[in-house]
C-alpha cells in the first residue's frame, strides 16, 4: 500500500452514481407530482405531460456521459440533454402533426369533390371522415417515426 499522495486520486473525481441516481428520483419524483396534479385539474394534459417527458426521462438517465471517461455529467450538460430532448421531441410532434392535417385535408378535399361530382347535396358526408382520419394517421405516424429514427440519438 502506497501512502504518496500523488498515487491516489482525489475523493471529488470519482464518479458519484448514488448522487447521479439520487438527482434522476428527485427529478422523476417532481414530473410525476406536476403530472398528478394537472390530471387532477386537467386530465389531458397530465397525460400529455408524461407522455411527453418519458422517452426524455429515459434518455436523461441512460445518457452517455459528456464529460469524458470515467468521469460524470455535470448538472449542465444534463439540462442541456433535456432541453435538447424535449426540444427534438417537440419537432417530431410538430412535423408529424402538419404531415396529419395535409393528408387529411387533402382526403377530404378529395371527398368533398367526389360527392359533388355525384351530385349530392353534403346530406351524408360522415364517410369522409374515416378515410382521411386513417390516412392522416398512417403518414403521420410514418413521418414520426422516420424523424425519430433519423433525430434520436443512440448510445454507441
Amino acid at each position: 500500500m502506497s501512502t504518496d499522495p500523488s498515487a491516489t486520486p482525489p475523493a471529488e473525481d470519482h464518479a458519484s452514481t448514488a448522487k447521479d441516481i439520487l438527482t434522476l428520483v428527485l427529478i422523476c419524483i417532481l414530473v410525476v407530482v406536476i403530472a398528478a396534479g394537472l390530471m387532477g385539474v386537467a386530465p389531458g394534459l397530465g397525460i400529455a405531460l408524461l407522455i411527453l417527458l418519458a422517452p426524455i426521462l429515459v434518455r436523461v438517465a441512460t445518457g452517455p456521459p459528456q464529460a469524458g471517461p470515467g468521469k460524470p455529467r455535470t448538472g449542465a450538460q444534463k439540462a442541456m440533454g433535456f432541453f435538447g430532448s424535449l426540444g427534438v421531441l417537440i419537432s417530431i410532434g410538430l412535423a408529424a402533426f402538419a404531415a396529419f392535417y395535409a393528408t387529411c385535408f387533402v382526403v377530404c378535399l378529395g371527398g368533398l369533390t367526389v360527392e359533388n361530382l355525384r351530385g349530392g347535396r353534403g346530406e351524408i358526408i360522415e364517410w369522409i371522415v374515416y378515410p382521411s382520419v386513417a390516412a392522416g394517421l398512417a403518414v403521420g405516424g410514418l413521418v414520426a417515426v422516420r424523424l425519430f429514427r433519423r433525430l434520436w440519438l443512440r448510445k454507441g
